[in-house]
């Protein structure tokens, strides 16, 4: 996806959500919503909808008195309330992202080790080699080379089977 059309539809997106958002708290904010102070007969019918903002809803509005008794602190609890939801529900969608992701990444964090320890590996046993044949394996160098490349080799080879180990399972 080219970046100027991920930006507008990532903006789009957003800005639908945001409206949706802004409809949900007019809904809530409305004085069908119980324990907002108004009498029972005040507003017995459905609720229908409409802003707040509009006719019908502020006929609503006069009916109950003032428009600040419609918005009580009940309504702003059931509005923070759905800031909790929302918060609620963007935890698990990162939790549930975040479980593939982190198995992935492990997966390539022990591939990539293992490549590291390959590239030490063939330094220790090049080098093991050359001095070595240069002094006919009488030094010690050479030995500890030797040593250390078959370390890096097991360490690498260890590498690659456990990122197999944990793709399988």
């Amino acid at each position: 996806m080219q970046p100027n059309r991920l930006g507008r539809v990532l903006g789009i997106t957003t800005r639908l959500a945001a409206g949706k958002i802004r409809e949900q708290a007019a809904k809530i904010g409305e004085p069908d919503a119980p324990g907002t102070g108004s009498s029972a007969g005040t507003n017995s019918g459905p609720t229908t909808g409409v802003r707040p903002g509009a006719g019908a809803a502020r006929s609503v509005g006069a009916q109950a008195g003032t428009r600040a008794a419609t918005t009580g602190p009940s309504a702003g609890a059931t509005v923070a309330d759905g800031g909790r939801r929302l918060l609620r529900g963007a935890g698990r969608f990162g939790s549930a992202m975040a479980k593939p992701l982190a198995h992935a990444g492990g997966i390539l964090v022990l591939q990539v080790t293992g490549v590291f320890f390959g590239i030490f590996a063939a330094f220790f046993l090049s080098h093991a080699w050359q001095t070595g044949r240069a002094t006919r394996w009488h030094d010690r160098h050479a030995e500890v080379y030797l040593g250390l490349g078959l370390l890096f080799v097991w360490f690498t080879v260890s590498s690659f089977w456990r990122a197999k180990r944990k793709q399988r399972g």
